[in-house]
């Protein structure tokens, strides 16, 4: 996959939106709103994850109800060098 410049300019202009502040849209959206699309995509397509995966996205959408430290995509190198967007994290 190849990404242009001028997207990743874009993203790496955008303002850094917190989600550690309470009572934001962002706070709000990362403790409720995001772990319930993450239970719905893994309702939706158990036949096609492994239950490895299943669990291991279930345990992230707790972990973001529990405000739990969820690992950088950059502690994961392999899988991050994949990512043009992964030196934002």
């Amino acid at each position: 996959m190849t990404v242009s410049a001028e997207f990743l300019a874009r993203v790496y202009a955008g303002e850094e939106i917190f989600t550690n502040v309470p009572g934001t849209f962002a706070n709000e959206s990362y403790k409720s709103r995001l772990p319930g699309l993450v239970r719905d995509c893994v309702d939706s397509n158990r036949e096609r994850f492994s239950e490895e995966k299943c669990n291991r996205l279930l345990q992230l959408a707790d972990d973001m109800v529990n405000d739990a430290v969820i690992p950088f995509p950059s502690q994961y190198p392999e899988q991050a060098a994949k990512s043009p967007t992964s030196a934002q994290w």
